[in-house]
């Protein structure tokens, strides 16, 4: 039995891709963001970070894999659109920080970087889950067909 066994990657789709990569950059950010810990908007930084990591594996673990929690589209929306405001909030206070980077330059700005990409990530997701799932369930619930009386 290989490594590659232990997964379906037959089933992976480009939304759980996303998914894999936005907790690669959060726990990379949230790494990054501990140099920088006594810097408020380092500890919001490592907060957002953390919080993002968390979301991501358990979104793909609970909601992608298992099948555990059923959230409609709707649903889905808004949390992506949180993250997304979240993440955008984090990069926005760490890159207008002068203490984070009179701390550690190269942290600060690997913090950034990795904010902005988990940024990119989450926007894909956003726009995946709003013209591949919202967009759909709209148009598939559409108003009530009452059947036609025969005279």
């Amino acid at each position: 039995m290989y490594w590659k066994d232990l997964f379906d990657w037959e089933n992976y789709s480009l939304p759980l891709v996303l998914r894999a990569a936005q907790f690669l950059f959060a726990f990379i950010a949230f790494l990054t963001t501990t140099k920088l810990n006594s810097a408020g908007a380092g500890v919001f930084g490592l907060i957002v970070s953390l919080v993002v990591a968390v979301y991501a594996a358990g979104y793909f673990v609970l909601v992608s894999k298992l099948n555990k929690v059923k959230l409609t589209a709707k649903t889905k929306l808004i949390a992506e659109a949180v993250v997304c405001v979240a993440l955008l909030l984090a990069l926005i206070v760490v890159a207008s920080s002068n203490h984070v980077f009179d701390l550690s330059k190269s942290a600060g700005n690997a913090c950034c970087v990795f904010l902005g990409f988990g940024i990119v990530a989450q926007l894909v997701l956003l726009k995946i889950t709003y013209f591949d799932e919202y967009v759909y369930e709209k148009s598939t619930q559409g108003p009530a067909q009452t059947p036609v009386a025969e005279v």
